[in-house]
């Protein structure tokens, strides 16, 4: 049975602070800092950038952002009921919110009007998830 979605949000904070207190208080490393870091932004990436949250998080990509000179990974998540919050961007950043369908998305991206490869990459994941349904 799925956790309740304000239970997820619990969990990740709680498992967060558990590995904080247990590396800067105890010494001791109960996951990686990759491990850490993935749960922290799925916990916060959605509400900085948009405004908005969810505690419905499925992860549906993963990929390299620079394969010649970089092993960072990006994951991309499908959030669903999103609840609408506040902005924290950084000084001069920008982020304009928007609702479109994935067929217009998609319709954008063969224009060239979206060009940033993670962002193509997750609308057509996420195209690719609809049409398994």
């Amino acid at each position: 049975m799925q956790s309740s979605k304000i239970d997820r949000i619990k969990d990740l904070v709680e498992q967060l602070n558990a590995a904080s207190e247990s590396y800067y208080a105890k010494d001791q490393e109960i996951m990686s800092n990759y491990e850490y870091d993935k749960l922290y932004d799925e916990l916060g990436e959605l509400e900085e950038e948009t405004g908005y949250c969810s505690d419905d998080l499925t992860r549906i990509l993963s990929l390299k952002t620079t394969v010649a000179f970089c092993d960072e990974f990006i994951d991309v998540y499908l959030a669903k009921n999103l609840k609408p919050g506040h902005q924290h961007l950084d000084e001069g950043e920008f982020i304009d919110v928007a609702a479109y369908g994935v067929d217009e998305l998609c319709d954008m991206i063969y224009a060239g009007t979206i060009q940033d490869a993670k962002t193509v990459a997750g609308i057509l994941a996420y195209k690719n998830l609809l049409n398994q349904d």
